[in-house]
């Protein structure tokens, strides 16, 4: 967890605004459809191991949720993520996903899960838009 002050949350089912002062962070969560997707199973069991070639994040089974998209809106500039740095984690859990400001980088936390298999993800993104994402599977 970080000691900064949160952003303020506002949410449904299917998608969450984390939003300070010029700052706003919108994450989309969409049903997996796994007819779009190519399907990799362990060779000695019915679990999945890849999704569209890469490995599964947050789920066991064939996930229900994937995060869809994730934008921030910077003093009315829209910048939209590369979906490389989303496009393998499922399961998103809203109640468990922050944003915080600091030292001139928005940070932010989301804790993932079908229930059994959690995982936790944090961006880093600084004032060039650059990111780093930690993801920690315990």
């Amino acid at each position: 967890t970080f000691d900064y002050e949160p952003f303020i949350k506002r949410g449904n089912l299917d998608s969450i605004s984390l939003y300070t002062k010029n700052i706003e962070v919108v994450i989309l969560k969409s049903k997996f459809d796994k007819t779009k997707s190519k399907l990799t199973y362990d060779s000695d069991s019915l679990n999945i191991i890849q999704i569209d070639n890469h490995n599964v994040i947050g789920a066991e089974d064939v996930p229900n949720t994937y995060i869809s998209k994730i934008y921030l809106d910077l003093s009315n500039n829209y910048v939209e993520i590369d979906k490389r740095y989303y496009e393998d984690l499922y399961e998103p859990n809203f109640n468990l996903t922050e944003a915080y400001y600091y030292d001139k980088e928005i940070i932010v936390t989301m804790g993932n899960s079908d229930g059994y298999l959690g995982y936790k993800v944090n961006f880093f993104i600084d004032e060039q838009l650059n990111i780093k994402r930690i993801i920690y599977i315990p």
